[in-house]
């Protein structure tokens, strides 16, 4: 990617406008799917089809009204939401089949909550009411999620440097937290340790990269005090199986350049490591989505970007005493940091000039495409197809992660234009919004960079021939990519690649990366999961 170093936030002010206008018109056409029967999926031939498989995009559909809402301030897609989501959304609360709460639940009730919190609700709307049903469905989501789980032997670890565990982990009796809510005696039962992961609806030996996401809802729930209670009462800490399947994901699913196999390069990702039912060793690398298991489906890859740069931003802003029965906050976010920024280097080194990248950096005709990697994107290229879905989740990724890096990793921090590099600290640690970056050089220059790697995804993907200008065709975002290894992509007449196709799921994230720069510019909050804190 040739990354433009000089684009600043407000340079996207006129594309964002422009965005947010196509998004009316694209929400304006899905108004016939607010019935509770199949969900939109893609589009063909520029309508919106449902496609079973598993039913993962109906929060996406809710979720793309309450973004639009946020920003343009427009009720009646808020109502349209509102009702949508008491409707359909109940079942999706207490799904155990599959490992995408983060996608159904976080966009939906996530999004009431962190509205309600935020003091955006509608005129007229009860907020007690809003936080009550949405808080429930939250909590009950989290544990749910954390239900789907594989346990792996052995104590785990907390570094993917080193298979030696830290002293603190899996020890029972520490605090989780100052003025910690588990009863006298119950730390006993609590489970902390080990490793594990939540397994993809592929079976207990699959754990998806795609599920880096999910972990949103396990987060959430820990926040508002939900605990899990398992056979023997025993008590699961959710901020425990978060960080230890986040762990299992950078260690099996993200590559270093360490050796792990022929084609191991710093920042491939594998999208589903599959490990033994029978003893719990890791096996093999596979791929539902992608070309094989040993290149990088970019989808997963930008998953990857997004997840651990979101979390990051979240664990940041726990106290010490959370993080010390995993080993402190220091390894954790250390190990976590690795993951993002290997991750986030590949894709600058394997995606056109423009940012945007193929659907597998290794697809067979990949060498036929000139352009590759220098020029920009040409979704019309005769050899194999870009996945814009892939850069709008990528793009936030980006864009939070030059955030963190910046030391500012939530919403505590107003931050209306790209942070400079560099400026001083104040006496608390935290930086001022006119010198966001930390003063340590490569940290800044990393996040800094990162930072405009987003604003330049942005820029793209806002724009033709990304963004959607055609009336008729009910999608928002151009050129995404389903599922390529099963043929499920609409090919065009002519064409001998799929292409001018939508996803709910791309459509939704490009609102999201809107929103938040759309914050950015008004001086809000930074838009995260996880809300503002009382009194911001």
């Amino acid at each position: 990617m040739h990354i433009r170093m000089d684009l600043s936030t407000q340079d996207l002010k006129d594309d964002l406008q422009r965005f947010w206008d196509r998004s009316a018109r694209s929400l304006a056409h899905l108004a016939g799917w607010d019935d509770g029967g199949p969900s939109p999926v893609v589009t063909v031939a520029g309508r919106y089809v449902p496609k079973a498989w598993t039913d993962w995009t109906r929060g996406f559909l809710y979720g793309s009204m309450l973004l639009h809402f946020e920003a343009t301030g427009e009720r009646a897609l808020y109502d349209r939401a509102r009702d949508g989501i008491r409707r359909s959304m109940p079942a999706y609360v207490t799904h155990r089949g599959v490992h995408d709460h983060g996608f159904n639940v976080i966009s939906t009730y996530g999004a009431l909550h962190r509205l309600a919190l935020a003091g955006r609700l509608p005129a007229g709307e009860d907020r007690e009411a809003v936080l009550r049903e949405s808080e429930m469905a939250l909590r009950a989501s989290g544990a749910v999620q954390a239900m789907r789980w594989t346990r792996l032997p052995g104590p785990g670890a907390l570094s993917v440097e080193t298979a030696d565990a830290p002293a603190s982990w899996g020890q029972p009796g520490a605090s989780l937290r100052a003025g910690s809510d588990f009863p006298a005696g119950e730390d006993d039962r609590l489970e902390r340790g080990g490793a594990g992961y939540i397994h993809s609806f592929n079976g207990p030996h699959s754990l998806f990269i795609d599920t880096i996401r999910s972990l949103r809802s396990l987060a959430v729930a820990d926040a508002l005090g939900q605990r899990l209670h398992d056979e023997g009462d025993r008590v699961v800490d959710l901020l425990g199986r978060l960080l230890q399947h986040a762990w299992t994901s950078a260690r099996y699913n993200v590559y270093y350049g360490e050796g792990r196999d022929v084609w191991d390069v710093p920042g491939r990702v594998c999208h589903e490591a599959v490990f033994s039912v029978a003893d719990g060793s890791f096996r093999a690398p596979s791929t539902q989505q992608g070309y094989s298991p040993f290149t990088t489906w970019t989808r997963g890859l930008a998953w990857a970007i997004l997840g651990f740069a979101e979390e990051l931003q979240w664990l940041a802003r726990l106290p010490e005493e959370r993080l010390a029965p995993f080993g402190g906050r220091a390894a954790v976010l250390g190990w976590m940091e690795r993951a993002a920024r290997v991750t986030a280097d590949y894709y600058l080194q394997h995606s056109f000039g423009d940012g945007i990248p193929l659907w597998d950096t290794g697809a067979p005709n990949v060498p036929r495409i000139a352009a590759y990697p220098h020029e920009a994107s040409d979704p019309w290229n005769g050899h194999e197809p870009v996945d814009s879905s892939a850069a709008a989740i990528a793009a936030q990724g980006f864009l939070r992660l030059g955030r963190y890096l910046a030391g500012v990793g939530g919403p505590k921090k107003r931050v209306d234009t790209a942070p400079a590099t560099g400026g001083p600290a104040g006496d608390s640690g935290q930086t001022s919004p006119e010198a966001s970056f930390e003063t340590e050089p490569e940290r800044g220059s990393a996040g800094h960079r990162y930072w405009q790697a987003g604003l330049t995804l942005a820029a793209t993907l806002f724009q033709p021939p990304y963004l959607n200008g055609d009336d008729d065709h009910q999608g928002l975002i151009l050129h995404s990519i389903y599922h390529r290894p099963r043929g499920w992509d609409h090919l065009p007449a002519g064409s001998a690649i799929p292409a001018g196709e939508s996803s709910l799921w791309g459509d939704y994230h490009a609102r999201e990366l809107a929103l938040y720069l759309w914050c950015l510019l008004e001086g809000r909050f930074e838009y995260a999961f996880f809300g503002p804190e009382p009194g911001e």
